[in-house]
């Protein structure tokens, strides 16, 4: 018989992670690279200096990850988090509610804003997609899981 006090006491929310990156411009020169090195090699020539550009290219470009953990929030917390904000716009009640579900690396609102602006929505939808997730989703189920 399971102690569900004990149980309960050791329980987690769950936490999801995605990578962002500060230098998805570099995605464009990585195709560029790909073209060149698709035309020489079409016309029979060395493409070792692509492959040299393409790799540090991409190194550059991974090397601008960061990885950004959320973790889920009860209705209550998502509530309160929304009250706390009168007045704020959509935007403003959007980046108050990630920045209180991100736990690594800490942000506040103001750096949500900030980030968003800095490297665009599509990524910060990432981050809001992970948080739904962490939210709303059932965790995972191992193979162990039964359905009795």
């Amino acid at each position: 018989m399971t102690d569900i006090d004990a149980w309960i006491d050791g329980a987690q929310r769950m936490r999801r992670s995605v990578l962002i990156y500060q230098r998805p411009d570099l995605v464009a020169e990585l195709d560029t690279i790909n073209q060149e090195m698709t035309t020489a090699k079409a016309a029979g020539l060395d493409i070792g200096d692509y492959e040299s550009r393409w790799e540090s290219t991409a190194r550059a470009f991974a090397d601008s990850g960061l990885r950004v953990t959320v973790q889920g929030q009860t209705m209550d917390e998502i509530t309160a988090a929304k009250a706390a904000g009168v007045g704020d716009d959509d935007e403003q009640a959007s980046a108050r509610l990630l920045a209180a579900a991100i736990i690594s690396p800490l942000m506040t609102s103001e750096q949500v804003m900030r980030l968003r602006d800095a490297i665009g929505d599509a990524q910060v939808d990432v981050i809001t997609s992970a948080w739904r997730s962490a939210c709303f989703d059932p965790p995972p189920m191992g193979p162990e899981a039964d359905d009795d």
